[in-house]
């Protein structure tokens, strides 16, 4: 079983929009009703919340700083959202140098690959989570990604889950841009500028099939992801 704390976002017109007063860590996200999921980033341009820096979740936050930074020769994780009245916008570039990938759809969170998690608030039982395999690898060419129901309401089971993404590998192959939306009708969440929803996210690597994976959390701060064995 699978724990998640969910950092909280608020769905702003523009970044600068005040936030609420919370006990969660809260970021506003600004509205982007122009983005086109393709895979590509030039229609974000300089916009959307970043998240340029993210941290492998063995390292540990006790040591000096500066001693837990991640090796970006090996892998470079970061990710921008936004939203817009269908769903919640994530654009992912990874820069990665070795691509391996899993080959059972039910476990597209090992090896490389992302997690997405969203919630209709921090805390809330029932949550969407979908696990994506970048298409980098070798033998696995193709972006593949899975729903994994962890809604537990029976009306909110039966709506959709299916999301928009692409992916483009970046110059030279080793890397890669992936953007998705998340349905916001997969939670029964009517978006509305000032709405605070729950949101987390995992980009996970792999050197080598043989050693566990490393899964690096969105970790704004100490103590706000927890994850038991699954």
């Amino acid at each position: 079983m699978t724990r998640y704390l969910f950092f909280t976002l608020v769905l702003a017109v523009s970044a600068s929009a005040d936030l609420p007063a919370t006990n969660h860590p809260t970021f506003n996200i600004p509205l982007m009703e122009d983005v086109v999921i393709d895979g590509k980033a030039d229609d974000w341009a300089d916009r959307g919340f970043q998240v340029n820096l993210l941290s492998p979740q063995s390292l540990s936050w006790l040591l000096p700083l500066g001693h837990n930074l991640p090796d970006t020769r090996d892998h470079e994780p970061r990710f921008r959202l936004g939203w817009n009245k269908e769903g919640l916008l994530v654009l992912i570039t990874v820069r990665d140098d070795v691509s391996i990938e899993q080959e059972d759809i039910g476990m597209l969170w090992k090896y490389d690959g992302v997690e997405l998690f969203l919630a209709a608030r921090p805390g809330a039982k029932d949550f969407c989570q979908w696990a994506f395999s970048p298409g980098m690898a070798a033998d696995h060419k193709e972006l593949k990604w899975h729903f994994h129901e962890n809604r537990k309401n029976e009306a909110l089971k039966q709506k959709p889950a299916t999301i928009l993404a692409a992916r483009q590998a970046a110059a030279g192959g080793h890397g890669y841009t992936l953007e998705a939306q998340l349905p916001w009708s997969a939670l029964d969440i009517e978006p509305a500028t000032g709405l605070v929803v729950g949101f987390q996210l995992k980009i996970n690597e792999s050197d080598d099939p043989a050693e566990p994976t490393r899964p690096v959390p969105w970790f704004p701060h100490p103590h706000t992801y927890a994850d038991s064995s699954r």
